[in-house]
């Protein structure tokens, strides 16, 4: 009784078995987790872009061309499809995936969810914001994912940051499986190993009070 009422913080929406040639999608709130999503898939080897943005791993060559800012999505796009699976993360892509999901091979979502006051503290200690404007601003994007979640047609995973980090090993097999990645024991160890709360790499890339040096 007590396996059945375990809770993994892990659950899906029109879900459906992968085919080959998936696109995985990261997105949710800012500092909810979607760098640790990009950071396991990378690690399970997974092509995660030509440009990632070292610490937070968002594909810069690909958020340029979605965003409007320089070169083609549709490009990029076919480019990034050389790959049978990969991954593109950006924590604030479901407010227009929608509109150009159209633009990739076979997309799954994954929407990661966490405790609102500690992405507004983590906000207030690495960019020096006024702490109840982002509990405020964080319990607000939660439930605009939320609503795009429970909207969307496409298939979904959505992940409790809190619960991955109880059993990262858990949430790395359902994420292997939900993409169609094929993992043995081995890499699913490793890939799980990757997972942390707040690494130095991410931190360091992601805070504004400090200087940063060239070192990082």
């Amino acid at each position: 009784m007590l396996e059945q009422l375990a809770n993994d913080g892990i659950a899906y929406f029109n879900n459906r078995p992968p085919s080959g040639g998936n696109t995985i999608i990261a997105m949710g709130p800012p500092r909810s987790g979607t760098s640790m999503v990009i950071t396991t898939l990378q690690a399970l080897g997974v092509f995660i872009g030509d440009d990632p943005v070292r610490g937070t791993l968002e594909d810069r060559r690909l958020t340029l061309a979605l965003e409007r800012k320089n070169g083609n999505p549709k490009e990029v796009i076919t480019d990034y499809n050389r790959h049978s699976v990969w991954a593109y993360k950006r924590p604030w892509a479901y407010e227009y995936i929608e509109r150009k999901a159209h633009l990739f091979r076979r997309p799954r979502y994954i929407l990661t969810f966490r405790d609102p006051i500690a992405i507004a503290k983590r906000n207030e200690l690495s960019m020096g914001l006024q702490l109840a404007e982002q509990v405020k601003l964080a319990a607000d994007r939660t439930a605009a994912v939320a609503d795009f979640m429970l909207n969307t047609s496409r298939p979904t995973m959505a992940v409790s940051y809190e619960k991955v980090l109880s059993d990262p090993r858990k949430f790395t097999m359902a994420l292997a499986a939900f993409c169609g990645i094929e993992a043995n024991t081995e890499a699913i160890t490793a890939a799980s190993q990757k997972i942390e709360n707040g690494p130095d790499a991410y931190l360091i890339a992601t805070q504004t009070r400090f200087r940063k040096s060239k070192a990082s």
